[in-house]
């Protein structure tokens, strides 16, 4: 499993080239990203190729953030496959803290799922 961090922004210009750059000024790649704001305040789900340094960067700049363990679910390209996932990692009272698509090429879809139960979730999400 990866780890997915979730970086709080302030809903404002030049936020995200502040988290983007002080990565980059350590190497650090981002594989997949999604943002969204709502109340003035931003949240950036990323995944990179460095756990450690990423952990590092956020700390060192103060960034207020969290992490979580995502799995992969490789999902069928076809209307209600991810309802039935949803459905199923609620029938076994595991939360979805965040989703995030990784690839839509070919019959199947790849999204990240952090959940609150990711040990539990492995047996639903093959």
């Amino acid at each position: 499993m990866a780890k997915q961090f979730s970086v709080a922004l302030d809903d404002k210009p030049g936020e995200l080239a502040k988290l983007a750059g002080a990565l980059a000024e350590k190497g650090i790649n981002i594989k997949t990203a999604s943002q969204a704001s709502l109340g003035g305040k931003g949240v950036v789900n990323l995944i990179t190729n460095d756990e450690a340094r990423t952990r590092d960067v956020l700390r060192t700049q103060k960034f207020s953030f969290s992490e979580d363990e995502v799995l992969v679910a490789r999902l069928d390209d076809k209307p209600g496959a991810l309802a039935q996932v949803a459905k199923n990692l609620a029938a076994a009272r595991i939360n979805i803290k965040a989703l995030g698509l990784l690839s839509n090429a070919g019959p199947k879809v790849e999204v990240a799922l952090a959940v609150d139960q990711p040990e539990k979730a492995k047996s639903i999400v093959k």
